[in-house]
């Protein structure tokens, strides 16, 4: 439990609950937090069921849900976020080996406005 710790004490609410969840093996599948209305506040952690050091990372303030996966060998994978339960912001993916930026798209309340592959290259 300590190495969530870090991530987890982000959260300056006064009402919250812990909510643990476990995979059939026994790993964590995802911890993070409830407010007292039962929606899910400040930062969370989901491991992949299939491959467990693969992990994503969320973020939830009010209305704005964020998420950051990270490889199995730390690097990052892909962001997005999501306003009022739509797609929304700019949504990157990366290549597993450099961490090269491959993929971005933009939405707007869950629309798509703007579609980039390999965005870095020239």
């Amino acid at each position: 439990m300590k190495e969530y710790s870090k991530l987890l004490k982000k959260c300056d609410t006064s009402y919250k609950i812990l909510h643990v969840s476990f995979l059939k093996k026994g790993h964590i599948k995802k911890i993070g937090y409830y407010s007292e209305d039962k929606k899910r506040i400040c930062t969370w952690i989901r491991y992949n069921q299939f491959d467990p050091d693969i992990v994503s990372i969320y973020e939830y303030s009010d209305s704005l849900e964020t998420k950051r996966t990270y490889y199995s060998n730390n690097n990052l994978w892909k962001t997005s976020s999501y306003l009022n339960g739509k797609r929304h912001g700019t949504w990157k993916k990366y290549s597993k080996s450099d961490g090269w930026l491959v993929k971005e798209k933009t939405y707007e309340n869950g629309k798509l406005i703007r579609k980039v592959k390999d965005p870095l290259s020239k």
